[in-house]
């Protein structure tokens, strides 16, 4: 890494004040719970003599799964002569947590020790790394670091919380005084815990850490600190390319979230099995691939370390120095790809994400200039936060940056953000995005935008989404000259909101009401009948949108298509609603009489608005066609619909349906 990066990373390591003390020493002075420490089994006396010593390593969240809890009391009733540790960083407890777990560990024989109070500035070429893992949250690297140290420093064995010792292990002799596991294991199903009264064991093979064994200051585990070390400094390209993926192409992978699977292995690469596999191949004379110790456990599957969210009190500047160090240590490793969704967990709120991006752009420039693509501001990724648009497009600072269709997946951030920014900051990102000339707005972005709406049931659903959907419109229309309330309402098939719908309604004279008004109509019916509003302005609702729409319906046929379709039923069907593409009454059990008088007053205000002298006369509808066409509907769907349309923005085909009789039910 670049030194700057270097002394960045090195900020966060703990300076050793003194020297590591002996692992005795250790549980004489730094044991939280006070456990008396267990005799040594004279392992210095004998080469091939394992320390009789267990290590177990639980970070970012307290620890208070009690199946876990108990796998490792487990381990200490089978095996009382070893000095079981639980290793912990007790910055992520209350007061009260670590009361609660110090008394477990007390009454379990369980030495408890403080991971930074210990092994603080003894990480030696891995503390920067480790401190880096923490900073970003991401135990399972973290953990990979300190079993390695742990280890090298004082030996014995290392267990994952979720393996359950079966078996007393007595004392494990080896003449290389290392095991790696390379046998077969028994393992419990992903989400199983061995603590399940039906276990249903399978076996894997494959070099893992889960379980490792050594003896102090190994060259196999000094070897494994160099890999990790090494496989930090390397990109992406350079880490994922190697002898086990030749095939791999990253000038594809990387551009899509789709295709950046190979993210998903980045702690597997760099600190698991992928970095312990490479120093096996190094040192596979210094180690042996004996399987007794293995066979003596069974392997779990848990994904506990994110189970619970922490709540940390940082401040802001600290909030922008972690992500600064985040981003900038992300784009050593990826140079063509900002990554920003990956930390939003991380963020209080949008403004650290800009003050971020600004202090790397003020300060460090060049870390922009290769980005090519944006994580995960992406179409079809909504996800939390977004920074200001303001910075995020401009040219000067992101000249290689690929802008093509990143209008969509950015509009989409800000629309389904779920965070109460104030509407005036969510409105000037847009129009900062929709006024840049250096971001490529075609036709086919603003219908992809538009279908995402339509398609997803998160949008339209509070006033301010609604507020900037129409802003989007409008300032679209201004920069094309046309209107895209036409396109909207042709790829709505999800309901709009009531405000929504008033807008298209009462702004949309360019659309052909004429042949929109079934999806119009019935979807905000459906809305209305199912929100969960009185009944009274459940009606209010429907008698103004009905008014806001009939007079724009000049078509005779229309109109009577509609009353049909909204005939009123018997028995308990009492409201619209879609289903499949297709309209019916469902059944509800609220007060059914006084919704399907809102729909028999719906029917009244048709029957006046066909009596208006400036209605068409009829011509094309054949009443008959229509009724065995609904007969055919209700048969197929088996629910009694009594409406149904054909799919957004088409005419009933009523031919089509009278031929498909044998159709299988939607």
């Amino acid at each position: 890494m670049g030194t700057e990066l270097e002394a960045r990373m090195q900020s966060k390591a703990l300076a050793p004040t003194t020297p590591l003390k002996p692992f005795a020493e250790l549980i004489e002075d730094h044991d939280l719970a006070k456990v008396p420490a267990e005799a040594s089994n004279q392992f210095e006396n004998d080469p091939e003599l394992i320390p009789n010593r267990a290590h177990f390593i639980y970070v970012v969240n307290p620890f208070k799964d009690e199946n876990q809890r108990k796998l490792i009391a487990e381990f200490k009733r089978l095996n009382p002569d070893y000095a079981t540790t639980l290793w912990i960083d007790k910055k992520n407890y209350d007061s009260q947590e670590l009361i609660d777990l110090t008394v477990w560990a007390k009454e379990n024989h369980v030495h408890l020790l403080d991971i930074n109070e210990t092994l603080g500035g003894h990480m030696g070429s891995l503390e920067s790394h480790y401190q880096f893992e923490i900073l970003r949250k991401k135990p399972g690297a973290a953990s990979d670091i300190l079993r390695t140290i742990i280890l090298q420093k004082f030996g014995g064995i290392y267990s994952d919380i979720d393996v359950l010792c079966k078996e007393p292990l007595g004392d494990i002799r080896d003449a290389t005084g290392c095991q790696v596991n390379f046998g077969k294991r028994q393992t419990t199903s992903p989400g199983q815990h061995p603590f399940d009264k039906t276990i249903y064991l399978t076996e894997e093979s494959a070099p893992n850490n889960d379980v490792l064994v050594s003896r102090p200051d190994h060259p196999f585990l000094e070897e494994y600190i160099t890999q990790i070390h090494q496989n930090y400094e390397k990109t992406a390209e350079e880490l994922f390319h190697g002898r086990r993926n030749q095939d791999f192409d990253y000038d594809e992978a990387y551009k899509t979230v789709g295709n950046a699977r190979y993210r998903k292995q980045w702690t597997i690469y760099v600190t698991g099995p992928g970095a312990l596999q490479d120093a096996v191949i190094k040192t596979k004379q210094f180690i042996s691939q004996a399987v007794s110790v293995a066979n003596k456990f069974i392997f779990g599957c848990s994904l506990s370390w994110m189970n619970e969210k922490r709540t940390e009190q940082l401040t802001e500047n600290e909030e922008v120095q972690r992500l600064v160090t985040c981003l900038s240590v992300d784009l050593y490793h990826e140079p063509r790809v900002l990554r920003l969704a990956t930390y939003a967990s991380l963020c209080s709120s949008d403004k650290i994400f800009d003050k971020a991006i600004d202090h790397l752009i003020q300060d460090h420039p060049e870390y922009f200039t290769r980005i090519e693509t944006i994580h995960d501001i992406q179409e079809h990724h909504q996800q939390g936060f977004y920074p200001d648009g303001r910075l995020l497009f401009n040219k000067n600072y992101f000249p290689n940056l690929n802008r093509d269709g990143l209008f969509v997946g950015y509009v989409n951030s800000i629309v389904n953000n779920p965070n109460p920014d104030t509407l005036d900051k969510k409105i000037a990102n847009i129009l900062a995005l929709i006024n840049n000339p250096d971001v490529p707005i075609q036709e086919k972005h603003i219908k992809r935008l538009f279908k995402n709406w339509a398609y997803s049931s998160s949008f339209q659903s509070t006033e301010t989404q609604t507020k900037i959907m129409i802003t989007v419109i409008e300032e679209l229309n201004q920069r094309f000259g046309k209107d895209f309330r036409k396109d909207i309402s042709k790829v709505f098939n999800k309901r709009p909101s009531l405000e929504f719908t008033k807008y298209l309604v009462d702004n949309g004279d360019g659309i052909d009401w004429n042949k929109y008004r079934t999806d119009i109509l019935l979807r905000q019916l459906a809305y209305i009948g199912r929100s969960p509003i009185s009944i009274t302005a459940k009606k209010e609702e429907a008698k103004a949108l009905v008014n806001r729409l009939l007079p724009r319906i000049t078509d005779v046929n229309a109109l009577v298509e509609m009353k049909v379709l909204i005939e009123e039923k018997g028995g308990d069907y009492a409201y619209l609603r879609e289903e499949r593409g297709f309209y019916g009454f469902f059944q509800t059990h609220g007060n059914t009489n006084t919704w399907k008088s809102i729909l028999s007053q719906i029917k009244s205000s048709i029957d006046q608005q066909i009596k208006t002298p400036n209605i068409k006369s009829p011509n094309s509808l054949d009443k008959e066609k229509f009724s065995s066409f609904k007969k055919i509907m209700n048969e197929h769907t088996g629910r009694g619909f009594g409406a149904v349309t054909h799919a957004i923005g088409d005419e009933i085909d009523y031919d089509t349906y009278l031929s498909s009789k044998n159709t299988s039910k939607p």
